[in-house]
């Protein structure tokens, strides 16, 4: 259970850093990488990708004893407030063309007009991100995609493996950002400099099309590293599975 794994990460290193009993939004929920949902939706035919991602972390752990686990989310939080403020935006843009407009308008009717563009907005916005994702404060977003990390982590039962040596990738191609999410084994053994400078070179990234090469590249990148500091044991198994958990 999710409180049973909080539970087991015990330690006052990890005690700062997940939390107990987090519980994931009603709107949050695990998907396959190939469910017809995730193939719908908007930037989000990623199948081929999730695939490559979970050939990366086989690699990552055939040479050591981390187990990796990768979440990928649509989004790093809930930002309906953004999008209503921006549906806000566009009832009064409506309500300003429909006073000085040099056609007339029934002002009768102006209360009836200001609530379809208002609705029109809400659609947009939902449609399009790209039409209120740069309005999310950066610390917002960012506090946001930690809190949802530490709770994947112990969801995921990151914290449970029997060396302590497991590691969340989180990832929100759509946002391209990502963060790595380390149990104590890790923190005692590997330099916390290497997953700063993974992260830092994946958060440069411009598109969303770079962020998911340079998230394959950053990924071979640890394959050393790793099996350096945290050489896999003759009796190592596959404790968590390679599979992308995707939640939307």
């Amino acid at each position: 259970s999710k409180h049973l794994a909080a539970e087991e990460l015990g330690g006052d290193a990890p005690g700062d850093r997940f939390q107990t009993g987090l519980d994931f939004p009603a709107s949050v929920r695990v998907a396959s990488w190939k469910s017809p949902q995730l193939q719908s939706a908007e930037g989000w035919n990623l199948a081929e990708f999730f695939d490559r991602v979970s050939e990366a972390v086989a690699r990552i752990e055939s040479g050591s004893s981390v187990e990796l686990v990768v979440v990928a989310s649509t989004q790093t939080g809930n930002y309906g407030d953004i999008q209503h403020l921006v549906a806000f935006c566009g009832s009064l843009l409506c309500l300003l063309f429909l006073i000085y407009s040099p056609w007339e308008f029934d002002t009768d009717w102006f209360a009836i007009w200001m609530a379809l563009s208002y609705l029109l907005t809400v659609a947009l916005v939902r449609r399009f991100p790209v039409l209120w994702r740069p309005l999310i404060p950066s610390a917002r977003r960012l506090a946001q995609a930690y809190q949802q990390a530490r709770a994947a982590f112990v969801e995921e039962r990151v914290g449970s493996t029997r060396e302590r040596t497991g590691i969340l990738l989180y990832i929100c191609p759509a946002e391209r950002l990502a963060l790595l999410v380390t149990d104590l084994g890790v923190d005692s053994a590997v330099p916390r400099a290497l997953f700063n400078d993974f992260q830092a070179r994946l958060a440069s990234c411009r598109s969303q099309t770079e962020f998911e090469d340079g998230l394959l590249k950053q990924m071979e990148t640890l394959v050393q590293p790793l099996a350096e500091h945290l050489p896999a044991r003759e009796d190592d198994t596959n404790e968590l599975s390679n599979q992308v958990r995707v939640r939307m």
